[in-house]
């Protein structure tokens, strides 16, 4: 309008996931987790990563009875495996969320980072508790490098033995362990 330059952003009609995670039906968690993941496939194509995969990052509203998501905050996004100059020597991201390669503070990071992300997220979904934490960002982030988190099902017993291990894999410590794709996780959760 008047020939300024604007950004026109799409009115997202519900919450964050961080203000509504408790609360969510182990059926209504894995249909979250899997519209995220294929929102992450999407971007993946793109040739890029998101970078903050997190609650607050992805938002949840209605079409009908089914949950909606989108992701958002794309503002740390970078291309796969491409060290980015302006990021060198910063750790980029929401610790609790963040991968080992990322808490290592490795210049290229692959899909695999948003994948073991998201294995956070769908943890926290199930068993109401993130699987590292810490009194610090500090003491996270060495237990996200060094420290397995506790089994699933010892926190949430009526989580399937399946979904146990599929997200065990996302949170494997070596990207190679992980999916090797979103598609992948989206077809798992599936």
């Amino acid at each position: 309008d008047g020939g300024r330059p604007c950004l026109v952003l799409e009115w997202l009609d519900g919450e964050d996931l961080g203000r509504r995670r408790a609360g969510q039906s182990l059926g209504e968690g894995i249909e979250i987790a899997r519209q995220a993941a294929e929102g992450l496939a999407a971007i993946h194509r793109a040739g890029l990563v998101h970078g903050d995969v997190k609650p607050s990052n992805v938002v949840v509203s209605r079409a009908g009875e089914r949950p909606l998501v989108k992701l958002i905050d794309l503002g740390v996004a970078r291309k796969i495996g491409e060290p980015d100059p302006a990021l060198r020597g910063l750790l980029v991201g929401t610790p609790s969320y963040m991968s080992p390669e990322q808490a290592r503070g490795d210049d290229a990071i692959s899909a695999a980072s948003d994948l073991f992300s998201l294995g956070v997220v769908l943890y926290e979904l199930l068993a109401g508790r993130r699987p590292f934490t810490g009194s610090d960002p500090f003491v996270v982030l060495a237990k996200i490098l060094l420290e397995d988190p506790p089994l699933l099902s010892l926190l949430a017993p009526h989580v399937p033995a399946a979904l146990d291990t599929l997200v065990m894999r996302a949170l494997s410590k070596p990207a190679e362990q992980r999916f090797r794709s979103a598609d992948e996780v989206v077809r798992a959760l599936a």
